[in-house]
């Protein structure tokens, strides 16, 4: 959940991928999970990627998972609820990339 959390509130250093090297996200990232190193973010995102083909794909994915849609309003709440002051909205997933991964 802290994966997906992260993913929802950092997106736009991933929808980018020459962002993510500039501010070093998976320093963040290891920081925000707390259990895992930065190089074990990256090696997990990466397996991630590969998997779900793109970031919309995981995001996808994630949110099915945990709230059993692809809307970020429950992401919201939950956020809402953990007090965490989010920088950016969370992502708003394109059309095309929800009826790729939907299936």
């Amino acid at each position: 959940m802290k994966y997906h959390m992260f993913l929802e509130i950092w997106h736009k250093q991933f929808e980018n991928k020459k962002l993510r090297r500039i501010d070093k996200i998976f320093k963040h990232m290891s920081k925000f999970i707390g259990t895992r190193a930065a190089d074990q973010c990256r090696s997990h995102h990466q397996k991630m990627e590969k998997k779900y083909l793109s970031f919309y794909g995981i995001l996808v994915s994630q949110r099915m998972i945990h709230f059993k849609t692809h809307s970020n309003e429950p992401v919201l709440d939950y956020i809402d609820g953990l007090n965490i002051k989010l920088e950016h909205k969370v992502a708003i997933i394109p059309v095309q990339n929800l009826t790729a991964h939907h299936a």
